[in-house]
């Protein structure tokens, strides 16, 4: 319960309030609207009497406009875009993310899921922590999943997923989606499974620095091992994606403690509160000043 409290605490204080965005990519569709509603239709109740919404978009190439709906579990939107003719809405859905996929050609919803943390780090991905009960897990090993816009939605999946229709039944919740990135055992099994027996193997991707792209493919996060504060031990994953989603090459880097004038109450572990790209192969870690008497140090991405 500590190393939950811990982490809560440390998300807190690298959240930032974020407006919705509608962005556009280079596709022809722009969008000139989006929109939540209740949804009042009693065949969409949802457990516990929760009201699902619908989302109303409205797009346009310059020559068509139409408006397009769908019912969803997004509370809130965050983040939003058009990549392949598909617009995606990324937003809160209680204690979990919700990403929505409409095909605009088709004029339906294609996808959805839940997950934790997602982020539109290129023009055709998505990357994101698989959804888990926070309580149902005790030693979690948090698995990374890449969603490509370019692939169908069956494509997105492994067989692991099992035949939940697609998209999934608004009472359903998907979680099993996409490709595993990371951990490396992950990526090379195919496999969704974050069970671990051992507590201090356990391993958290943190929330607040949310995840970095590095031309020409490579992703950038901080993950922390440890079984509660005072053995706590977090460090840079760089994932090379170069060679496909399938063939990722893995990388960990130990964040410099050299640049620090002075150290935490545990020296192993870095409160990183963001990062910013310097370079394609520099990134600088926004870092409390009160605590380490500087405000950055530079990390340098093979």
């Amino acid at each position: 319960m500590a190393r939950y409290y811990f982490v809560a605490m440390l998300v807190t204080f690298c959240a930032h309030a974020a407006p919705v965005q509608v962005k556009t990519t280079t596709d022809s569709w722009n969008v000139v609207s989006l929109t939540l509603t209740p949804d009042r239709n009693p065949a969409h109740v949802l457990p516990l009497n929760e009201i699902p919404n619908v989302l109303n978009a409205t797009v346009s190439n310059g020559v068509t406009q139409f408006t397009v709906a769908a019912t969803v579990r997004i509370t809130s939107i965050k983040d939003s875009f058009v990549s392949n003719n598909k617009l995606v809405a990324i937003g809160d859905a209680g204690d979990a993310s919700n990403v929505v996929v409409i095909d605009l050609m088709a004029r339906r919803l294609a996808d959805w899921f839940f997950c934790y943390a997602p982020k539109h780090v290129s023009p055709n991905w998505i990357v994101y922590v698989e959804w888990y009960q926070g309580h149902g897990i005790p030693n979690p090993n948090e698995v990374v999943l890449l969603y490509d816009l370019t692939r169908t939605p069956e494509e997105n999946r492994l067989p692991a997923a099992g035949k939940l229709e697609i998209p999934a039944p608004i009472q359903a919740g998907p979680v099993v989606v996409g490709i595993p990135i990371y951990p490396e055992s992950n990526a090379r099994a195919k496999s969704y499974r974050m069970e671990t027996e051992n507590a201090l193997e356990s391993e958290l991707i943190l929330r607040g620095p949310s995840f970095l792209f590095l031309p020409p493919a490579r992703l950038v996060f901080v993950a922390l091992k440890g079984h509660d504060a005072l053995d706590y031990s977090d460090y840079l994953v760089v994932v090379d994606l170069s060679r496909g989603i399938e063939n990722a090459a893995i990388q960990t880097i130990d964040i410099p403690k050299d640049q620090l004038k002075r150290s935490g109450a545990n020296p192993n572990y870095i409160q990183v509160a963001a990062m910013q790209a310097v370079s394609t192969d520099m990134v600088r870690l926004l870092v409390p000043e009160a605590e380490y008497g500087v405000s950055s140090i530079t990390v340098a991405i093979p």
